[in-house]
């Protein structure tokens, strides 16, 4: 399993150093300092198991080892494979806050999306 989040992290640093990437997509969640020698870009779907684990157990450390530090920039880019996804990336992108409902969304995944809730009332469980 950690082999995956090698190469996510490595696939992220590689790109955005090949593609001289700057700019803060209008559509992201953006960690750290624009300023920040290495980016790393994170593209996550809500509903995916992988994507929550990624984002509850290594963007923290990450968070605290690097983007504090200035040492590295994380954007995160929620990515819409499906109806659920896509307004769970809403409420994670219009909320004042987005990277507080970016960690909600993961860590209460197992509420919403096990159940199956039904996505126009997803917002009542995060």
């Amino acid at each position: 399993m950690r082999i995956y989040y090698f190469i996510l992290i490595a696939l992220g640093v590689i790109f955005s150093h090949a593609h001289g990437t700057t700019s803060t997509y209008h559509t992201s969640v953006v960690f750290g300092s624009p300023k920040a020698p290495v980016t790393i870009t994170e593209l996550v779907a809500p509903t995916c198991h992988v994507c929550s684990d990624f984002s509850q157990t290594l963007v923290p450390k990450i968070t605290q080892h690097y983007v504090r530090k200035g040492k590295v920039r994380l954007i995160i880019i929620p990515l819409t494979y499906n109806y659920v996804d896509l307004k769970a990336s809403q409420l994670i992108l219009g909320m004042p806050n987005p990277k507080q409902m970016y960690a909600n969304v993961f860590k209460s995944q197992d509420k919403w999306l096990l159940k199956k809730i039904h996505s126009l009332h997803l917002n009542q469980y995060l």
